[in-house]
């Protein structure tokens, strides 16, 4: 009877273990490979642009191209600013070298300038896609969670009257970032909305906007940053921050602002 208790026992710590699980292996030959977007404030005067992305595809080194997912979404990237992302992709993938992420666009992409919406060109985006350089080898078994921040202040170009998206990113592992946030006000601490907080190191630089309640967030690869705010070119900020460590997985909060 003591025997049958034991593997009994036994049988239950196993399933609790196993159903516990929050990160269970790939199989052998696959990693699991996340995608996750979002931007840095646009242009003055922009006010929406939609992306609509139809695939979302990598080079393997040994596979050549694959199609991750069929995604046909459309994107409005001026939403993904103070810690506001989506996520484009999350799954099991082949382990190997992968040298690109390609997103492939329709070519119904607009952008909303003081009310009127334009055409917005990407120059091969229906044909080749969008190429983000990825240059990662994933093991069999892990996890890799990418980040990838699109700059659409200096991706959108007016040539000919007519605009046009070459985009600008910054990729990072989500393993290796964190955030810092805090909160911008005036003088009677009453929140500054629109505000523009801007985080530079000597590798990296990002922005974001504070919501209605003053507050902003910013996701940033692991690094030392000067921190800014700003409400216009006549705006006086009490303080600003120099050489912030951000480590991997950091949760810095409190850097605040007063705008005169």
């Amino acid at each position: 009877m003591q025997k049958y208790l034991v593997i009994l026992l036994f049988s239950l710590i196993l399933l609790l273990v196993v159903g516990c699980s929050d990160n269970p292996a790939e199989p052998e030959g696959q990693a699991r490979l996340s995608i996750t977007t979002f931007d840095t404030p646009p242009p003055a005067g922009v006010e929406h642009l939609y992306l609509n992305i139809i695939e979302v595809s990598a080079h393997h080194a040994d596979n050549g191209w694959t199609t991750l997912a069929d995604i046909d979404t459309t994107i409005d990237f001026l939403e993904l600013v103070n810690g506001v992302t989506v996520n484009l992709f999350d799954d099991s993938v082949a382990s190997g070298f992968y040298s690109q992420i390609r997103l492939l666009l329709s070519d119904t992409n607009t952008i909303v300038i003081d009310s009127v919406s334009y055409p917005l060109t990407i120059p091969s985006g229906t044909q080749t896609g969008v190429k983000l350089n990825l240059d990662e080898e994933l093991s069999s078994g892990e996890f890799v969670s990418l980040m990838v921040d699109f700059d659409i202040s200096k991706s959108v170009i007016v040539a000919n009257g007519q605009y046009k998206l070459k985009p600008t990113y910054n990729l990072f592992k989500e393993n290796q970032s964190g955030t810092i946030s805090g909160v911008v006000t005036d003088t009677l601490l009453a929140p500054i909305f629109n505000a523009m907080v801007e985080a530079t190191s000597t590798t990296y630089s990002t922005s974001t906007l504070t919501d209605s309640n003053g507050v902003y967030m910013l996701i940033l690869p692991i690094g030392s940053y000067d921190l800014s705010a700003t409400l216009d070119s006549t705006s006086v900020t009490d303080t600003s921050y120099s050489a912030v460590t951000l480590n991997s997985s950091d949760s810095l909060s409190g850097y605040n602002f007063i705008i005169q």
